[in-house]
Formats: C-alpha cells, sequence, structure tokens
C-alpha cells in the first residue's frame, strides 16, 4: 500500500482506537477539527511539523509510524537476528512480490500457531508411526474378524473396518485446508470496510429492485442504459443534472449493446460478379 493511503489509514484507526470522534481529539490535541478531518480524508493535505509532534506524543507513536513509512507500532527497531528469518525471506519482503501487510496479518492470527504446528505435524511426519500404529491395529481387527465370523465383504462391520484407514495425506490435506480457510475468512471480514476492498455484491432482491425500475422507467433503451449504468456505479440518477444526463447519454449511444447485428437496412447488396 502506498505510504499516503496508509498514512490515511493509520490518522483514522489510531483516532478509533481510543473510541475518538475527531471534535473530541481536536479538544484533547488542540488542533483544529478541518484540520484533523483533512489528515484522515485529503490524502493532498501537507501536515505541519507542530501537529506531527503533538499527535506522535498523544498516540505515543513515532512520527514515520503516522506517516506510514514504520510498520511496527510498538517494537520499531527489533534485530533481524532475534526474528531467526533468513537473509531469502528478507529479500523476498523487500522484494514487493507479496503483500507484507496482509502476511503479518496472517502470522498474527490467534490461529496461526494451530495451522503452523499441523504443517509442522505433516512436513517432519511426526504423526506418521501413530497413524500407522492405528492402521495396524485396523487390520489386526478385521483379520481376526474374517478368521472367526466368515463375514462377506457387504457385511457392515467389515465395510467400516475397510473405510478405517487412515491415508496420512488425506488426512492432513484437510486439516490444513480448515486451517487456512477459518484464519483467510476472519481476515477477509476484517478487510471488509477497507477503502480499497471490492464492495459486497448485491443481493438477489437488490437486482430484482433494480432491472424493475429499469423496466418501469417510461424512456428509450438509451436511457434506460444509463440507469443500468447509474445503478451499478451507485449513481443516483434522479439527482444528475440534464447536462450530465445528455452527455451520459451520447456515451451511451456508442455502445455495441445498442447496435443489431441484424439491422442492415440502407445497405447495398454487393453484386456478385
Amino acid at each position: 500500500m502506498p505510504p499516503i493511503l496508509e498514512r490515511q489509514e493509520r490518522f483514522e484507526d489510531l483516532r478509533k482506537s481510543r473510541g475518538l470522534t475527531t471534535e473530541q481529539l481536536a479538544r484533547e490535541t488542540g488542533l483544529s477539527k478541518s484540520a484533523l478531518n483533512n489528515y484522515e480524508k485529503d490524502p493532498t493535505k501537507e501536515i505541519n511539523h507542530f501537529s506531527l509532534i503533538k499527535l506522535s506524543q498523544y498516540y505515543g507513536v513515532s512520527i514515520d509510524y503516522l506517516l506510514g513509512l514504520q510498520e511496527n507500532l510498538i517494537h520499531p527497531n527489533v534485530e533481524l537476528s532475534e526474528l531467526h528469518i533468513s537473509d531469502d525471506m528478507v529479500e523476498l519482503l523487500k522484494s514487493g512480490r507479496i503483500n507484507n501487510r496482509l502476511l503479518c496479518e496472517l502470522a498474527s492470527h490467534k490461529e496461526f500457531v494451530n495451522l503452523m504446528a499441523d504443517i509442522e505435524l505433516f512436513v517432519e511426519r511426526l504423526a506418521a508411526m501413530q497413524i500407522h500404529n492405528l492402521n495396524v491395529w485396523v487390520d489386526a481387527a478385521r483379520e481376526e474378524i474374517i478368521a472367526k465370523h466368515q463375514p462377506s465383504e457387504e457385511d457392515r462391520t467389515m465395510r467400516t473396518l475397510n473405510s478405517a484407514h487412515i491415508i496420512e495425506d488425506t488426512y492432513f490435506s484437510e486439516l490444513i485446508h480448515n486451517d487456512i480457510d477459518n484464519i483467510v475468512k476472519d481476515i477477509r471480514d476484517s478487510h471488509s470496510k477497507d477503502r480499497n476492498s471490492a464492495p459486497s455484491q448485491p443481493e438477489l432482491a437488490d437486482i430484482r429492485k433494480q432491472l424493475q425500475e429499469v423496466a418501469d422507467y417510461e424512456g428509450n433503451d438509451v436511457q434506460k442504459l444509463v440507469m443500468i449504468f447509474c445503478q451499478q456505479t451507485k449513481l443516483n440518477y434522479a439527482r444528475l443534472t440534464e447536462e450530465e444526463k445528455h452527455w451520459l447519454i451520447k456515451i451511451a449511444n456508442k455502445s455495441t449493446l445498442l447496435r443489431s447485428g441484424s439491422n442492415q437496412r440502407g445497405r447495398k447488396k454487393k453484386k456478385s460478379l
């Protein structure tokens, strides 16, 4: 994320973490409400030195963190050697090829420890012996039943024992899949109100309502196409000026959706030679 957008979000997140409105924050810091609003909403607004110092002291964070130049709020100067991060990992984080913020959210999730434990069990084959012993026990029970009762393969007990074998790869694949699914869904929910997140998709009832509004509108095909465009882009068609409607209609007239492939009248057919 570009630092300027990060800066806007950080000003807003820090204020909300204290449960403050911009008006309350203005009273607490002595800064103007309009300036604080601009810091959160206007990416072109410059922040003066006095405001930066005042806000960094009030929140107890560094100025670099406020400006989006520093990711760490609590541990800004941790040595890499303490984290046991390899050179390859450092290069990856510096490369810009992955979303570092998302990676941090993933690793700091409360269920990440369980995910790592399950991955370690699979990679190091720490559960292989136990799974093997369970399968041997099932085979032994199966052979004993066959020797004593001579059941058919259609017998319910036999079918249960035949399906009771644990396949290590399949078991851990499902286990790890469930771990990562739960984490990613939580992170997605936490991002639902981000400025750069895609808007939620309309419900079926909303789509039906929009289509009905277009169908009931007493206008030509071009005007209806403009209405659909306004609905999809969250524009209020009724509040557009006549000039704005005129330009939208002029643009819509160029759409291939309004051209009929069968409308060939007026064109002369070439005579065959």
